[in-house]
């Protein structure tokens, strides 16, 4: 998978994608840190890159507002290993599940579906 990191991302991440065979671009090597999100978002479409981030508030809404090729929102643990640990297992079940389901308005649906599930839960 081919992934753009956006500049909030601790370096870990970046070596543990790369340890793991992955193609990572640093925000930074393509654009301005001070670019604003849609600028990065519609980069990471253009270029057909999947966006790691951890600025979940503003790349929540703009994911529902336009398209692109997929978006990690990286949830802050109480170590850098667990962070290395549970993107390398999502990113292993979105592998598995791309595998079986072709990317569809259904499937972008269930996943808004499941995105307002976990925001409702965490209230």
């Amino acid at each position: 998978m081919t992934f753009l990191l956006d500049h909030d991302v601790p370096a870990e991440i970046d070596r543990i994608l790369v340890q793991a065979g992955h193609v990572v671009t640093r925000l930074a090597e393509v654009l301005s840190t001070t670019s604003d999100d849609q600028e990065v978002l519609q980069y990471a479409a253009a270029q057909r890159l999947i966006l790691v981030t951890c600025n979940r508030d503003d790349f929540l809404h703009l994911a529902r507002m336009r398209q692109h090729c997929g978006m990690i929102i990286l949830i802050r643990r109480r170590t850098r290993i667990m962070e290395c640990a549970n993107i390398l297992r999502l990113i292993e079940q979105a592998s598995a599940i791309n595998a079986i389901v072709d990317k569809s308005p259904e499937l972008m649906r269930i996943f808004d579906e499941f995105v307002r599930a976990v925001e409702v839960k965490r209230r």
